[in-house]
């Protein structure tokens, strides 16, 4: 079922980011979304507690989309035959050398950079190259974020003095995500189809969607059932932590991971223009109004965090104020999904028949 949305006739950048003009695998809303992050932690740093003073939340917003984004990806992949018993070891080599590919190259010329400009222009500066160094290596090693917890840093503080790598924190954090991610997402794949028959009956049976299966459908339902309480178990852990240790909870990967994963749960969510439609296959007035007017109730909340937020506020942050930018990114990126942008069949993770006692898989990867 495709839904054609009426595009307004202005075609300026306005409404073609809020409107989402239809193109093939681009999402303009998150683009936007990028942009509006960067350029509020970029001015944050430039002029904190006076601009933007709650700039530091793009960083929030970052962690969203790269959450729901890679868990698409990984998730396709796997349906996409990566499942499959035999092409699981390949579809892992893949995947972590293509981050490898994407990331280390420019991430080691970047740090290598760094550290020579800081000799020739601080070549006598013993303490900021020793302290810079260290912080190069821990960020080479994506571990930048545990490094700048162990030095007890509070990025928040008004008197804090940055390093020139230490925002590689963030990275390291996402990181760190796309190492665990996908191997829960095949864990949990793996328990959904031991429980399938146990577990997702009721859901699977109220689900009015053309095209999945009883067995897809409860296999999906147990993945959504993980990942949804893997969220909410480190949102617990991360509101504790911070109540503790505000400061490392800041950078610490446990604390932050639930913001990376509430990603994932919008990526195995049904989109909001198929929960408008499911009925009668088109936008009733009432719903037109809630597909056009939900993402920007998103962009104000996140607005509201970039603007309203400040320093003041880093003994509670990342831990109830850290659902302010995270609830308002998800919002945008699932009101913006369409049907034929997240449909998982999961075929090839559940379609596995006996063929002389041997478990393989019927569908074509």
């Amino acid at each position: 079922m495709n839904v054609e949305i009426e595009q307004p006739k202005k075609k300026n950048i306005f409404y073609r980011v809020l409107f989402r003009t239809p193109r093939p695998g681009f999402r303009a809303d998150i683009q936007a979304m990028r942009a509006l992050a960067v350029i509020a932690v970029v001015l944050y740093h430039l002029w904190p507690d006076k601009l933007l003073t709650g700039g530091f939340t793009g960083v929030d917003i970052f962690f969203v989309i790269s959450g729901y984004l890679m868990t698409l990806h990984i998730v396709k992949g796997l349906e996409a035959g990566g499942f499959e018993k035999g092409k699981r070891l390949r579809f892992f080599a893949n995947f972590y050398a293509r981050r490898i590919r994407r990331l280390l190259p420019a991430a080691i010329f970047t740090l290598l950079l760094v550290l020579a400009i800081l000799v020739v222009l601080l070549p006598k500066d013993y303490y900021t190259q020793s302290l810079t160094t260290a912080q190069i290596i821990a960020s080479a090693l994506f571990v930048q974020n545990w490094k700048l917890a162990a030095d007890k840093v509070d990025y928040l503080a008004q008197n804090n003095e940055a390093t020139a790598v230490q925002h590689f924190w963030s990275l390291s954090v996402e990181e760190q995500f796309y190492f665990i991610w996908p191997l829960l997402l095949m864990l949990f794949m793996l328990i959904g189809l031991a429980l399938s028959a146990k577990i997702g009956n009721k859901l699977a049976e109220k689900a009015d969607l053309k095209g999945y299966d009883a067995k897809q459908m409860k296999t999906r339902n147990v993945l959504r059932i993980f990942v949804f309480g893997f969220t909410l178990l480190f949102f617990i852990f991360g509101v504790y932590f911070t109540n503790a240790n505000a400061a490392a909870a800041y950078f610490i990967t446990p604390a932050r991971l639930w913001e990376l994963s509430i990603g994932g749960c919008i990526a195995l969510s049904t989109p909001l223009i198929v929960l408008l439609t499911r009925k009668t296959g088109e936008l009733s007035k009432f719903g037109r109004v809630v597909y056009e007017v939900l993402p920007f109730i998103g962009v104000g909340i996140c607005l509201y965090g970039i603007m309203k937020f400040n320093s003041g506020i880093e003994a509670g942050f990342p831990g109830f104020y850290a659902l302010v930018p995270t609830i308002g990114a998800a919002i945008i990126i699932w009101s913006g999904m369409q049907e034929n942008e997240q449909r998982f069949t999961l075929q090839d993770v559940v379609d596995y028949t006996e063929v002389d006692g041997k478990k393989t898989s019927s569908s074509v990867a």
